[in-house]
């Protein structure tokens, strides 16, 4: 995707103010998170902070096969496994309940860190929940434990189901990039909290 198609740009556009996108393929919720804590400081007077959470890509926040945040936000070292098993893991991806249940308490965590931030430089967080298409009940229930159980503040943004990069790349393309700029826009027209 072209940047004048992106989020950031089409928003920054709309608004009329100059914008950031520190997003990055693939990413986590803690690995954004730490990104925003190193990068945000670079920023005199940020004035929002727009986070994404999409519940088909929670998985991402189960992994630990790579260095990230635990219970607490504490730093947590990769757990080494055999190839094999790692390998099986991705093609039979069971997480157990319990496991679950950490993953939402940490990304629940990371969220509203990740608001804090934005609040401590002097911006305003707004949390956007794309929603592709019908909301089947897995994904229902995942934004409900994660989102509405935690008293997460959001704004769902209905897209069309075919506004995708590709078939198998779920991430939105340039339509709904315009939707979600549209919705960001819109919320802080609202509050006035973005210009």
């Amino acid at each position: 995707m072209r940047w004048d198609e992106s989020i950031a740009a089409q928003t920054g556009a709309i608004l009329g103010v100059q914008t950031a996108n520190l997003g990055v393929n693939a990413y986590s919720s803690d690995q954004a998170y730490l990104r925003l804590s190193r990068e945000l400081p670079r920023f005199q007077h940020p004035t929002a902070v727009v986070s994404i959470f999409m519940p088909v890509l929670f998985g991402r926040n189960l992994d630990d096969d790579r260095p990230h945040l635990g219970p607490g936000l504490m730093w947590m070292p990769a757990v080494k496994r055999a190839r094999l098993v790692s390998l099986a893991r991705l093609f039979v991806p069971y997480r157990s309940e319990d496991r679950v249940a950490r993953g939402i308490a940490v990304t629940r965590d990371v969220l509203l860190a990740t608001a804090s931030l934005a609040r401590v430089r002097g911006g305003a967080s707004l949390l956007i929940v794309p929603q592709l298409g019908p909301e089947d009940q897995a994904e229902a229930g995942l934004r409900r434990r994660v989102l509405d159980d935690g008293g997460l503040p959001y704004l769902s943004v209905p897209l069309d189901d075919s506004w995708t990069i590709t078939a198998s790349d779920r991430h939105p393309d340039a339509r709904g990039a315009r939707a979600i700029a549209a919705a960001i826009a819109a919320a802080c027209a609202a509050s006035n909290g973005c210009r």
